[in-house]
């Protein structure tokens, strides 16, 4: 009974001993592939601080993958409508 909880005991520990862990590239490849989604939206909020005054800036942004995004500001009314559309060229 001894001599076979030993080997169970010698073959576990083997078993984990062989078994491989992800090295650098695998741990980044998962990380950037959480990181990006299929598409996206957001409304967002800037205060731009100046020396004589503040501003705020509101717009909304959509993107889909890493490639396509398109950023619409809703205030203030000065800048209300204007747009700005990358694509990853």
């Amino acid at each position: 009974m001894k001599k076979l909880i030993l080997m169970i005991a010698v073959l576990l520990l083997l078993s984990h001993l062989t078994a491989q862990s992800p090295n650098a590239d695998d741990i980044l490849r998962a990380v950037d592939k959480n990181m990006t989604t299929k598409s996206a939206k957001m409304q967002t909020r800037m205060i731009v601080h100046a020396r004589r005054a503040s501003r705020t800036l509101e717009l909304i942004s959509y993107s889909e993958g890493t490639e396509k995004s398109f950023s619409e500001y809703l205030s203030p009314p000065t800048r209300e409508g204007h747009q700005n559309a990358e694509t990853g060229r």
